[in-house]
């Protein structure tokens, strides 16, 4: 977690996500998150991985859509010993990454700390969830908010232990 309040504020590092390793000590959902907290260009999904272990999984439209350079970047919420919260936007679409350790808890993503217009937004979210029959268990949802008001600002997200989320946010 420090990295990403330390070393990542000078800059991207590489940081190599090894999506289908046995290795693993930290969920899908996590891996997920790491690409974007930890930005870099040099982020290859197969770097450690070979293409024959992809079964389908949805998410991996994540990394298909994760752009390499970012036009803004906010840090939403967290703690150097905890978790981070973090946005990052390219042109009209905002990224939401978070990245817990190894204690579960539930965060809120605040919409209204986002820069969005009264646009419809279209949402979709990638969360651990164990119930879900892949290898990888994680969860893919959308949602689609018509306006922002107190009630739909709000998203809550239950972070596994060293587990994340991510959302896509694009305003419509």
């Amino acid at each position: 977690m420090r990295l990403a309040f330390t070393r990542m504020l000078c800059g991207a590092a590489d940081y190599t996500i090894c999506y289908y390793d046995r290795r693993l000590t930290n969920t899908h959902a996590h891996q997920l998150a790491a690409s974007m907290v930890y930005a870099s260009p040099l982020v290859t999904l197969f770097w450690y991985d070979r293409p024959q272990q992809y079964e389908g999984e949805q998410e991996i439209s994540w990394f298909e859509q994760l752009p390499v350079t970012w036009d803004e970047s906010r840090v939403l919420a967290g703690d150097p010993e905890s978790y981070i919260l973090i946005a990052r936007r390219k042109g009209n679409t905002w990224y939401v990454a978070a990245l817990n350790n190894s204690s579960a808890r539930d965060i809120i993503v605040d919409l209204t700390a986002l820069p969005l217009t009264d646009k419809r937004l279209a949402l979709t979210l990638y969360t651990d969830d164990d119930k879900i029959p892949t290898k990888t268990h994680v969860r893919v949802a959308t949602k689609t908010i018509r306006r922002i008001n107190k009630t739909n600002a709000r998203i809550p997200l239950h972070l596994m232990p060293n587990g994340g989320a991510t959302m896509i946010i694009q305003q419509q």
